[in-house]
């Protein structure tokens, strides 16, 4: 499930709503030509996180992933 929480330049993601209550991380992916930040829940990424954390006796928080790149609207508009 992803949610839409910030749109233009020069967000700063950390100030939108996070959606922790079912996941142990955040994934956030920010397009880099519109700016549309887009929010991921992933345990996926949160078990890999604590992974490496462990293995550098490391005790993290609650973790928050930026990906950078384009999102759909911007890839399907350069298709066409």
């Amino acid at each position: 499930m992803f949610g839409s929480i910030h749109s233009g330049p020069q967000t700063n993601i950390r100030d939108g709503p996070l959606q922790r209550a079912q996941t142990k991380a955040v994934v956030f992916m920010v397009c880099s030509h519109c700016g549309t930040v887009q929010e991921a829940p992933s345990d996926l990424v949160a078990q890999g996180l604590q992974g490496v954390a462990e293995h550098a006796g490391f005790k993290p928080g609650h973790p928050i992933v930026e990906l950078e790149g384009e999102c759909a609207r911007c890839v399907d508009g350069k298709a066409a």
